[in-house]
This record gives C-alpha cells, sequence and structure tokens, in this order.
C-alpha cells in the first residue's frame, strides 16, 4: 500500500470514529433531554406511584398536589411544604373549562406571611385558604384578598401580596410540565415570601 492509499484508509477511519462519537453525543443529549422533560412533568402525589397529569385528568374546580422538583420518591405522600404545590383547574365561571393549559394555575402550599402554614383549595368558596391565620387568596392570580396577612399588607405596596406560583405547559403528549422558574419576588415569588402583583 502506497502513501496515498494509507491517508485514505486514515481519512476514513477518522471520519468513521467522529461520525460514531457525534451519533452516540446526539444520543446521550436526546436522552438527557428526554429525561429532563418527564422530570419537569407533574407528578401527582398519591400512595400508588408515578402518576403524570394530563389536561384531561382533572375536571373544573379541582386541584391535585405535586411535588417540585421532583424527587423520584414518587409513593411518598407527605412532601415539604418548599416543594408541594397545588394544581388547580380553575372553575367554569373562571374559564377552566378551556382545554388549554390557561385553565390551570399552579401556587407552592406556603402563604405570604411567613409562617409556612399550608394552604388549601376549597372547591365551594373557588378560594384558597390558610386555616390557621384565615388568609385567602383568589385562584386566578393567587393574590391576597383577606385574612391577617392582607390585613398586615394592604397598606405597603411593596411587599408581596399573591403566592409563589410555578409556569405551565403540555408537552407533544399531551402532559402538563413546569417551565423553568425564576425565584425572585418579581417573577415566579420566592418560597415562603410570595412574589408582587
Amino acid at each position: 500500500m502506497d502513501l496515498r492509499g494509507i491517508i485514505i484508509v486514515a481519512v476514513l477511519v477518522t471520519a468513521s470514529t467522529i461520525t460514531i462519537i457525534f451519533v452516540i453525543f446526539e444520543n446521550n443529549i436526546a436522552e438527557q433531554k428526554q429525561a429532563e422533560k418527564l422530570q419537569a412533568r407533574v407528578h401527582a402525589l398519591s400512595y400508588n406511584g408515578k402518576s403524570y397529569v394530563r389536561i384531561s385528568d382533572l375536571a373544573s374546580n379541582s386541584t391535585v398536589y405535586f411535588e417540585y422538583p421532583y424527587s423520584g420518591n414518587s409513593t411518598r405522600y407527605y412532601v415539604e411544604p418548599h416543594n408541594s404545590w397545588i394544581l388547580i383547574r380553575l372553575p367554569s365561571d373562571m374559564d377552566g373549562d378551556k382545554n388549554d393549559i390557561s385553565s390551570f394555575r399552579a401556587f407552592n402550599v406556603i402563604g405570604v406571611d411567613y409562617l409556612e402554614f399550608p394552604l388549601r383549595y376549597f372547591p365551594t368558596r373557588e378560594k384558597l385558604y390558610e386555616d390557621h391565620l384565615g388568609d385567602t387568596y383568589e385562584p386566578i392570580n393567587g393574590t391576597l384578598v383577606a385574612g391577617y396577612g392582607f390585613y398586615k399588607r394592604h397598606d405597603n405596596q411593596t411587599l408581596p401580596n399573591a403566592l409563589t406560583k410555578l409556569d405551565l405547559g403540555i408537552d407533544d403528549q399531551g402532559y402538563i410540565y413546569v417551565k423553568p422558574p425564576t425565584f425572585d419576588i418579581d417573577k415566579n415569588g420566592v418560597i415562603g415570601l410570595g412574589r408582587k402583583m
């Protein structure tokens, strides 16, 4: 084999190696993106394991609790309040009957009073409540509308007056997922402090 043949073989081997490395790299990136997509999906808390949530899974004026960021331990029912969120499908009179993501809201279960008492959603009243101090939040924006926190904050517009929220989307398989949040008082809010409206 002459020098020209050796060079051609070396080029072909190098090109083949680069192609194989590129394909492996692309596959790894695709697998990582898929894992990130699954991690970002809303994982309903239940005793029977992982349960991703689709728009069609919730009726108007209903809720499901979920963990964010998702830890992978989908069988536990208790989650630390800082990682516990309420996914609300709004009531019909608040456009909760639309078949798109605008019908949904996700709020952290900790209110704006620093005391970390968890919130619950009451469908019959169409409000979120914190039982200990009576703080009441409306479900469209998570704005504080009554209770101890409201009276403490109503004169000071610089204090947070809405719940920390997550922005949501729908993936290509119809599952609800969490968009990467910015935990800042003027963006998604700060857990335990809330956000400004």
